[in-house]
């Protein structure tokens, strides 16, 4: 597991679902459409780094077209994209999820297998949208950031409270001196803190002495 995904709150990322991460919405093309139509059709929907390729007739997932199979497959094979199906160049039979799998699996399996697009079913398994690895590795970094911070500040307050505590019992303090038969007064002193300052109250040291002929 990577080790952003082990620094996760237990009850954060770990207990949700795919669902729950909100897959964006696919764009779905027919298997029999040329490489251009399909990169005009994605541009046209501001979706030019993937689209899912399903069957009209069906809606069965026969599988995924993204940018770099048009530049690796077409464009760097040379093949023209005006008259090449993009069944031909796709990645056909591609790796699912059900939206009701473990977020973590699911993000686990992108990062393993370096998918940065994972379709996403629904229990009868009709496609309902697409994972995109940046997406939610920015989601999960924001809600680890948010984590943090809020423990840093309550880190902060903890420490705010034990410092001023600390200076609360240095300053203000009420010593009682141990009995004395040298005298019968209350005495009173002023007391030092440590950094020779007068502190704001008194020390009172009482001693008593029995009286004479006592007992």
């Amino acid at each position: 597991t990577p080790h952003w995904l082990k620094a996760m709150p237990s009850a954060d990322l770990r207990s949700r679902t795919v669902g729950e991460l909100r897959p964006r919405p696919a764009l779905a093309l027919e298997p029999g459409l040329t490489v251009s139509q399909a990169a005009q059709r994605m541009r046209a929907a501001n979706s030019s780094d993937c689209a899912l390729v399903v069957d009209a007739a069906s809606g069965e997932l026969c599988g995924i077209l993204t940018d770099t199979d048009v530049a690796r497959r077409v464009v760097a094979a040379g093949l023209p994209p005006a008259s090449t199906p993009i069944a031909r160049v796709m990645t056909a039979a591609p790796q699912c999820v059900r939206a009701s799998e473990s977020a973590v699996d699911a993000l686990c399996t992108m990062v393993e297998r370096k998918f940065r697009h994972l379709p996403v079913l629904d229990a009868r398994g009709a496609v309902v949208g697409v994972l995109d690895i940046a997406k939610c590795l920015y989601d999960a970094i924001a809600r680890l950031e948010r984590h943090l911070s809020t423990a840093s500040t309550a880190l902060s307050q903890v420490r705010v409270r034990a410092v001023a505590r600390r200076r609360t019992a240095r300053r203000f303090r009420v010593v009682s001196s141990p009995s004395s038969s040298s005298s019968s007064e209350a005495q009173q002193r002023l007391h030092l803190d440590p950094r020779g300052v007068r502190a704001p109250t008194l020390m009172l040291a009482c001693v008593v002495r029995a009286p004479r002929g006592a007992g």
